[in-house]
């Protein structure tokens, strides 16, 4: 598989940071994304969708764990409290991104994984 990279874009019919990831990616790369995806959000006022659905990550359960207590953009007021939306093709890794929303849930953030964007887009959007 490709090494992992990724494009961000605003989308501001839709009010949200789009994030698309090709490749694989490892921690640093995910951390590098996320990090990227809350300040460009915080900076406009959005929210994020990050579509994985053309990537694979290379991330152990343990880092998915401890991710949302230790990157320093989800420990930062402002930048943790973007709901944040995921989009995963079916099947694909599908219990490593619920453990990992699961985990997010339980520290207080607003993660949530999809598997069509329509529907994502209308979550970020309800009030």
């Amino acid at each position: 598989m490709d090494t992992g990279d990724y494009t961000i874009t605003l989308d501001p019919e839709n009010v949200i940071v789009r994030i698309v990831v090709h490749g694989e990616f490892n921690k640093e790369l995910g951390e590098e994304i996320i990090s990227n995806a809350r300040k460009t959000a915080s900076e406009h006022k959005y929210h994020i969708l990050c579509d994985v659905t053309k990537a694979k990550a290379d991330v152990s359960l343990v880092d998915w764990f401890y991710l949302p207590r230790t990157l320093p953009v989800l420990q930062n007021l402002e930048t943790r409290s973007i709901k944040a939306a995921v989009i995963i093709a079916p099947g694909d890794q599908e219990n490593d991104y619920k453990f990992y929303e699961n985990v997010t849930h339980n520290v207080g953030l607003n993660i949530k994984i999809f598997f069509k964007e329509e529907v994502a887009i209308k979550w970020l959007n309800e009030k």
